[in-house]
């Protein structure tokens, strides 16, 4: 459902809101994560269990329209005036899957991370195109329409990984921060944490897609953290001189 718009910009009324209740008897619905687009599009991440999810508000556009079962991540897009849905999609495979955070980049394309079905859809030329054994992370673009994995990847080693955190800078560069307790988590030559420290380390990963979007080659990936702490990196910005903090 929604309610109706309000007429203050700053804050003091309502614009609009949705309840997405879903019709699947007791399935849990749940939104992680929430980004605003260029044109003052929302989108939204997180994960259900009702396979009636992305019907709720009719018929619309998306990627994958059907539920693939136990739990799925989604990505949907609500209209600037609060209207309706522009695309609704799950994410996902056999397992359980879900949306943890997501960006938007200027062209209104949909930036996705998450976890981690073993038969998650990834792209021809993913940098992982495969699940390394227990737990991965995906990181996924959607087409601006929301019909199309532009690319989708794993992220991860032998152990577990879950991404906390996305960005995308004005170059198209992606960040991902999140915590890996992996000793084999790909890291690249010269960066700040090379060597993984133990319990479980925060990951800070930076890839440029080329311009047919097909593959997600890293710039430089890190896993660190002080010696004895349990750490993950919470979240992630950049400047304009292509810098990244987590």
């Amino acid at each position: 459902m929604s309610l109706p718009r309000g007429s203050e910009p700053d804050g003091a009324a309502i614009n609009f809101s949705y309840w997405f209740n879903a019709l699947t008897l007791f399935a849990e619905d749940e939104g992680y994560a929430i980004a605003l687009g260029p044109q003052g599009n929302v989108y939204v991440t997180g994960y259900t269990r009702s396979d009636d999810f992305c019907t709720v508000f009719g018929a619309v556009p998306g990627f994958s329209p059907t539920y693939f079962g136990e739990t799925d991540a989604f990505v949907l897009k609500i209209r600037a005036d609060g209207s309706g849905l522009d695309y609704c999609t799950f994410l996902g495979g056999s397992d359980w899957d879900v949306g943890r955070a997501i960006a938007v980049d200027d062209a209104g394309r949909a930036i996705v991370v998450g976890d981690w079905s073993n038969d998650f859809p990834t792209t021809p030329g993913a940098v992982q195109p495969a699940l390394a054994d227990l737990r991965d992370t995906f990181l996924v673009k959607l087409d601006v329409h929301g019909t199309a994995l532009l690319y989708s990847t794993f992220l991860g080693g032998t152990g577990q990984e879950d991404a906390v955190g996305v960005q995308v800078v004005a170059s198209g560069a992606i960040h991902v921060t999140g915590w890996t307790n992996s000793s084999d988590f790909p890291v690249t030559a010269g960066v700040l944490g090379p060597v993984y420290r133990g319990n479980t380390d925060g990951f800070l990963y930076r890839s440029t897609p080329p311009a047919t979007d097909s593959s997600t080659a890293p710039i430089w990936a890190a896993a660190a953290r002080p010696p004895g702490r349990p750490d993950a990196a919470r979240v992630t910005a950049g400047d304009r001189r292509r810098h990244a903090f987590a």
